[in-house]
């Protein structure tokens, strides 16, 4: 992951027998509980193209799912490192706000209905944003 090394901190340590070894230490801060591991992701892509270096934690323990509850602690979460959690803050807050207006149907109007491809002449559904047929982007 571009940037990952900014979420750890190197310790170079020398032990009393002269044998010398390093230590990671993470200062994570957790910004956002996804529904599933793909969510999760889609936000830690998010994040890094604004520049902050993010880690997804708990996507394993889906494997587990039936026998552990979906809880908060039992979900995917995305994590940032402890200076850029205030920034990180602020974009999940746009994120979470344009992924409620999604569930909740407030899609802008021409994404909610079937459009006519320009080129074929396609019935095209409203999810895509090019005919699958041609590929000719939809008109705005």
């Amino acid at each position: 992951m571009k940037g990952a090394a900014s979420l750890f901190s190197r310790f170079d340590i020398a032990s009393d027998s002269g044998f010398r070894y390093s230590v990671f230490s993470m200062d994570l801060v957790q910004v956002y509980i996804a529904r599933d591991s793909m969510e999760a992701h889609f936000l830690r892509g998010v994040l890094a193209e604004e520049g902050i270096a993010a880690t997804v934690m708990g996507e394993n323990l889906a494997t587990a799912r039936g026998r552990l509850p979906m809880t908060p602690d039992t979900l995917p979460s995305v994590w940032v490192a402890h200076d850029e959690a205030p920034r990180a803050s602020q974009i999940v807050e746009g994120f979470v706000a344009t992924s409620r207006d999604a569930d909740a149907g407030n899609a802008p109007a021409a994404s909610k209905a079937k459009w006519t491809c320009p080129t074929c002449g396609e019935l095209v559904e409203p999810q895509f944003t090019d005919c699958w047929n041609c590929q000719t982007p939809r008109p705005e």
